[in-house]
């Protein structure tokens, strides 16, 4: 099993990728980067998601 730091703008790509990935790798953490809209609004997301599909990773925004 592979150890990831996923980095992501949690679009609709990067959500299903992130689903998949936590499923099948050990995730250290999540990164957040702005993108399709500003860094916090991407980071609520991310929290949000995690939330819901039952992932238990920290999650770290950088500028």
């Amino acid at each position: 099993m592979r150890t990831l730091i996923f980095d992501t703008d949690i679009g609709v790509d990067d959500a299903f990728t992130l689903a998949y990935a936590a499923r099948a790798q050990r995730l250290l953490g999540i990164t957040t980067m702005f993108g399709n809209m500003a860094v916090g609004q991407v980071v609520k997301n991310a929290r949000l998601f995690c939330e819901k599909m039952q992932i238990d990773a920290p999650i770290y925004h950088r500028c």
